[in-house]
């Protein structure tokens, strides 16, 4: 069960809408199959997966750029800004606007949420690459 391939292309690919049968071929899989080959070793669908990188770099554009909420939302890849703001206010406890203003009151990172806290499908010291690959 490699899923590497899938992961990699959703990593770069984020921005853009693409069937889960895409991310399938790639792993020269049926998409039955990828889905359980993923849940298997991602303990996620490849939505949530897709939702969580998209929200991982929400967050880093939201720390480190001036752009508008809703250019965040679209350069993420989602559809409309109220699912942004509902899946972002989900994942990291707090909506965009707030996580941005606790990050330029000047707080530590390891006080502002992480992603990785909420997202549940990561062990600690386990990189989504490794998995249960056979």
């Amino acid at each position: 069960m490699n899923i590497t391939p899938a992961l990699d292309f959703i990593e770069d690919n984020y921005m853009n809408k693409f069937p889960v049968d895409r991310l399938a071929e790639l792993c020269h899989m049926s998409p039955t199959h990828f889905r359980r080959c993923f849940q298997s070793v991602m303990h996620t669908t490849p939505l949530t997966y897709l939702n969580t990188i998209r929200i991982m770099n929400a967050c880093n554009l939201l720390r480190n750029t001036n752009h508008t909420i809703l250019t965040i939302s679209v350069m993420t890849g989602f559809s409309t800004l109220s699912n942004f703001n509902r899946l972002f206010n989900q994942m990291m406890k707090v909506p965009p606007k707030e996580y941005r203003m606790q990050t330029l009151r000047g707080r530590k990172p390891g006080e502002i949420p992480s992603i990785i806290e909420y997202a549940g499908w990561l062990e600690p010291d386990e990189s989504p690459h490794m998995g249960n690959q056979e």
